[in-house]
C-alpha cells in the first residue's frame, strides 16, 4: 500500500520521465548504431570507471576541484531536444557535447549508474529504461574518459541525508561562497555567509551572460579568497563550469536537485513548484 506522499512522488517521477521524452525503440536502435565499433562492448558491460565514495569526493572538493553531474536532461539537450525546464539551444548543445570530448583533471564527473552498470543490472525498470538507456548509449558513443579523472554517481548527494548541510560547510571552509538557484529556500542548507543570485526556474541558459556578470562581480569583491559556486541550474550549470575551466581560484559544484531532495524529500525535484518543507 502506498501512502499519499509516496503516490505524489511516484506521479512526479512519471511526469518527469514523460517531459524528458524517452525515445522510441527505433530511435534507441539508431542511437546504438551510432556507437563506434570499439565502444560497443560498453553497451553490454559498461565502462570500467571507479566511482569515488562520499569521503573521497569531499577530499577532492576541499582541495578545490569542481563537480559536474550529467543526467537525462543533459542528454536530451545534447541531442537537440527541449526538456520541461530548458528549451533546446544550439549553443548549450555544443557546450554539453564538448564536455564529453575531453575530461578536465581538476573536475569530478557525476555519471548515471546506467552508464557504468552491466545491462542485466536489476535497477533497470520499464518506466525508466528508455530514458536511462538513451543516456547510456549517448555516453558510450561520445564520452572519452581519462584515467586521471575522478567519477561519482550523479545522485551521490542523496546519500548524505541529514548530513547534507554539514557536507557543504566542510567543502567550503575558508572559501567565499555563491549560490546560483531559482529557490531562495536553498540558502537554508548553505553556510550562513553564502551570497545568493536568483535565477529563473525555466530556461536559465537565456540568462547566461547576466549570471556570468554576477559571478565576475562577486569575484572582484572577494579577490583575496578561494571561491566556490554552488549551482542548481540544470544543464546551465555545465555552461558556467565550462566558462571557468582553468581558473584555479574558483570551483563550480553542481548540486542540482540535491537541494530539493534534502528539503522536500525523495523525488522532490527542483522544477516542481509545490514545495513540502520537511526540515
Amino acid at each position: 500500500m502506498y501512502d499519499d506522499q509516496v503516490l505524489i512522488n511516484k506521479f512526479k517521477v512519471e511526469v518527469y520521465l514523460e517531459r524528458i521524452g524517452p525515445p522510441t525503440p527505433l530511435k534507441l536502435l539508431m542511437l546504438m548504431l551510432t556507437t563506434p565499433w570499439h565502444k560497443v562492448h560498453y553497451l553490454i558491460l559498461g565502462p570500467k570507471l571507479k566511482f569515488l565514495n562520499l569521503n573521497e569526493l569531499k577530499k577532492e572538493l576541499v582541495l578545490g576541484k569542481s563537480l559536474v553531474r550529467w543526467g537525462d536532461g543533459e542528454t536530451a539537450i545534447a541531442r537537440g531536444k527541449s526538456i520541461s525546464y530548458q528549451s533546446a539551444s544550439s549553443n548549450l548543445q555544443l557546450i554539453l557535447k564538448n564536455i564529453l570530448k575531453k575530461t578536465d583533471n581538476n573536475t569530478v564527473y557525476g555519471i548515471s549508474w546506467a552508464y557504468n552498470s552491466r545491462i542485466w543490472d536489476k535497477r533497470w525498470n520499464k518506466k525508466s529504461v528508455k530514458v536511462l538507456l538513451s543516456t547510456r548509449i549517448f555516453w558510450c558513443a561520445n564520452f572519452n574518459p581519462s584515467k586521471n579523472s575522478n567519477y561519482v554517481e550523479t545522485t551521490i548527494f542523496y546519500d548524505l541525508g541529514n548530513k547534507f548541510p554539514i557536507f557543504l560547510n566542510e567543502i567550503s571552509k575558508n572559501k567565499s561562497i555563491l549560490l546560483l538557484a531559482s529557490d531562495k529556500n536553498y540558502l537554508k542548507v548553505c553556510p550562513s555567509r553564502t551570497k545568493y543570485v536568483e535565477c529563473r526556474p525555466k530556461d536559465s541558459f537565456h540568462d547566461f551572460e547576466r549570471i556570468i556578470s554576477e559571478i565576475d562581480g562577486w569575484k572582484k569583491s572577494a579577490y583575496d579568497k578561494r571561491l566556490i559556486v554552488f549551482c542548481a541550474l540544470g544543464p546551465t550549470t555545465k555552461a558556467i563550469w565550462s566558462h571557468y575551466i582553468g581558473q584555479k581560484r574558483i570551483q563550480v559544484v553542481d548540486i542540482g536537485h540535491g537541494f530539493s531532495f534534502y528539503l522536500n524529500g525523495e523525488n522532490g525535484f527542483a522544477w516542481n513548484s509545490n514545495k513540502i518543507d520537511t526540515k
